[in-house]
């Protein structure tokens, strides 16, 4: 069934329009609402009170260094998103601001590429989608990663293999290190989750507000041009400076100025 609905979403012509994209189908909405009621209940009863401990016992210079480092890691996602959209320039400069984070930012615990203007830019797959002309396809919940769309599914395994935590290897340093990454997600989160409890129908009001985020990052894509991330050449940068100048006589004389008013 998941192999028709994936078949159905890229064989759709034309259907990257807004409406698509805001208001997506949901032939799964039974399933959808039993797993983000799931949800919603792991995040109430596990991951609330993980974060309020650790927002209690971390300063927060501590969780915003933490939250960049991991914000850091997902950049070679970012990048390859970039340039799937053939989005050169963007490429370019997430490029820069991952190097810069990873060398000066020490390991990307700080963030001194935004202070240069690299700021960072939010990607998936499902924009990459979108920026290709497909639409979303059906909406899905997904167990712990919540919402996404049928487009959007090949983000899980290119995070996965994208994701510089591989370098670790395996046992607990890579357990340790994707915990610890949960935790900060889950405090960085939290006030968002509030919002969508108190909110009068939450599953609508998280799918709307995903779906309609998405439509947003796609249009800014193709609405902002593809910047390169150096500036222009100068027009004379191969002119010799050694050069002789042309012989005055040999000169073309400009047309005195017309004397009528």
């Amino acid at each position: 069934m998941l192999a028709a609905i994936i078949c159905v979403a890229v064989a759709s012509p034309g259907c990257a329009t807004r409406e698509r994209w805001t208001s997506p189908p949901d032939p799964l909405e039974p399933a959808n609402r039993v797993m983000f009621g799931a949800n919603m209940a792991l995040d109430r009863h596990v991951a609330e009170p993980i974060s309020n401990v650790y927002r209690g016992i971390a300063p927060e210079p501590l969780r915003y260094g933490i939250r960049n480092f991991f914000r850091n890691l997902t950049m070679p996602f970012v990048i390859v998103n970039d340039l799937l959209q053939a989005r050169f320039g963007w490429a370019g400069r997430d490029t820069l601001r991952f190097v810069t984070n990873t060398t000066v930012g020490f390991g990307g615990i700080a963030d001194p590429a935004t202070t240069l203007g690299l700021e960072h830019r939010r990607q998936n797959f499902g924009v990459t989608a979108g920026v290709w002309g497909l639409g979303p396809g059906p909406y899905l919940v997904l167990p712990l990663i919540g919402p996404t769309s049928v487009t959007g599914l090949p983000d899980i395994p290119m995070r996965i293999l994208l994701s510089p935590v591989g370098i670790l290897g395996p046992g607990i340093e890579r357990t340790a290190t994707f915990g610890v990454g949960a935790v900060s997600d889950a405090e960085s989160r939290r006030d968002a989750v509030k919002r969508i409890r108190e909110s009068i129908e939450p599953y609508s009001f998280v799918k709307s507000g995903y779906m309609q985020k998405q439509w947003e990052i796609i249009q800014a894509k193709k609405r902002d041009g593809d910047d390169s991330v150096f500036d222009d050449l100068p027009d004379d940068i191969f002119d010799d400076e050694n050069e002789e100048p042309e012989d005055p006589d040999k000169t073309e004389t400009p047309s005195p100025p017309d004397p009528r008013p």
